[in-house]
C-alpha cells in the first residue's frame, strides 16, 4: 500500500507541474508578448530585409506559355515592365496577331522586348522550335511560366474521356514537356525558376 500511496503522488505531482507549465504557457500575458515579438520581427523583415531581396529581369530572358489572354497575358506584361526580354507563347496565330499590334503600340522607350512565338504545349515540335528561338539570342532563360492548361466543364457522365486525354495533356504532360525543355537552358541551371 506504501508503494500504491507513493505512485499515486508522484503522478499527482507530476501532472500539478505539466498543468502549472501548461497555464503558464497559455497565459495572456506570455501569448501576448510573443505575438508583439512575431510582428516586430515581421515589421523588420519587411522593412530592412525583404526589399533587398530581389531579383532583376532587365535583359534576361523570361518565357511564358498561355498567353492568350488572362493570366499569361498580365505576366507577359508585368515581366515587360520589369524589362525582361519575354517570349509569349500562344496557340493561335491570332494571338501572335494581337501581341505583334501590342508590340507596335509600345513606345520606344517602354522597358523590356516582347517576342511572340507559336507554342502549343501539346506538341513536341512546338516547344523544340521554342527552345531554338530562346537559344538563337544566346542568352539563358531566367524564368519560365508554365501557365498553359485547358479545363473540362460538365458532368463526369457526360464528358467524352478524350476531353480528359486532352486536359493531361496539356495540363501536366504540357508543363512537364516544356520545363525538360528548357530547364537545361536556365541560368546555370541555379537560377532560373
Amino acid at each position: 500500500q506504501l508503494c500504491k500511496s507513493f505512485a499515486t503522488v508522484s503522478s499527482t505531482s507530476h501532472l500539478s507541474k505539466m498543468t502549472g507549465a501548461l497555464s503558464n504557457l497559455f497565459n495572456r500575458r506570455v501569448l501576448l508578448r510573443r505575438l508583439g515579438g512575431l510582428l516586430a520581427l515581421y515589421a523588420f523583415w519587411k522593412k530592412y530585409i525583404r526589399p533587398r531581396i530581389r531579383i532583376s529581369l532587365k535583359g534576361r530572358i523570361v518565357v511564358v506559355t498561355g498567353c492568350g489572354g488572362g493570366i499569361g497575358a498580365a505576366c507577359v506584361r508585368k515581366f515587360l515592365a520589369e524589362g525582361a526580354i519575354v517570349f509569349a507563347g500562344v496557340r493561335r496565330q491570332a494571338s501572335i496577331d494581337e501581341w505583334e499590334a501590342y508590340k507596335k503600340q509600345r513606345s520606344s522607350n517602354d522597358s523590356g522586348e516582347l517576342v511572340p512565338i507559336m507554342l502549343d504545349v501539346t506538341k513536341d515540335e512546338h516547344v523544340a522550335e521554342a527552345v531554338k528561338a530562346v537559344e538563337q539570342r544566346g542568352a539563358p532563360v531566367a524564368a519560365l511560366v508554365n501557365n498553359a492548361g485547358v479545363s473540362a466543364f460538365g458532368f463526369v457522365e457526360n464528358l467524352p474521356l478524350e476531353r480528359y486525354k486532352q486536359c493531361i495533356e496539356a495540363n501536366y504532360l504540357g508543363t512537364v514537356r516544356v520545363t525538360k525543355a528548357f530547364l537545361p537552358r536556365s541560368e546555370e541551371r541555379r537560377v532560373g525558376k
